[in-house]
């Protein structure tokens, strides 16, 4: 079972259905999977500390430097991804309703609206 958060947007009713928790994708993809999220801000603070680290592998032959680096910014991908989305979404408008635990994101829905009847 996976925990999912509802975000609503009072004015035209949008239902936002966001997965909660450890993100293997944005552990991988870091950086680039907050691109496809719209994290502008994050995404461009992301690939200037991996371009930074990069140089100073490269200018002064740290061995492992690069690679410790881009372990620590795929575990802050991991971790924290799918909380700067959510964030991103609060400021959008959206209020975060309820907290649910489901099957699915279709089982979500299906559980929020039949309780908020």
């Amino acid at each position: 079972m996976i925990t999912y958060c509802i975000l609503k947007k009072n004015l035209n009713k949008d239902l936002v259905v966001v997965e909660t928790g450890f993100s293997i994708l944005a552990f991988f993809l870091g950086p680039i999977w907050g691109l496809f999220r719209k994290l502008w801000v994050y995404s461009a603070i992301g690939i200037a500390f991996l371009s930074y680290c990069n140089f100073i592998f490269i200018v002064y032959d740290v061995k492992n430097f690069f690679v410790l680096s881009s372990i620590a910014s795929s575990i802050f991908w991991g971790k924290f991804a799918r909380d700067l989305y959510i964030q991103k979404l609060i400021k959008k408008k959206f209020k975060p309703v309820k907290h649910v635990v489901a099957n699915s994101k279709e089982d979500a829905i299906i559980q929020f609206l039949i309780e908020s009847k």
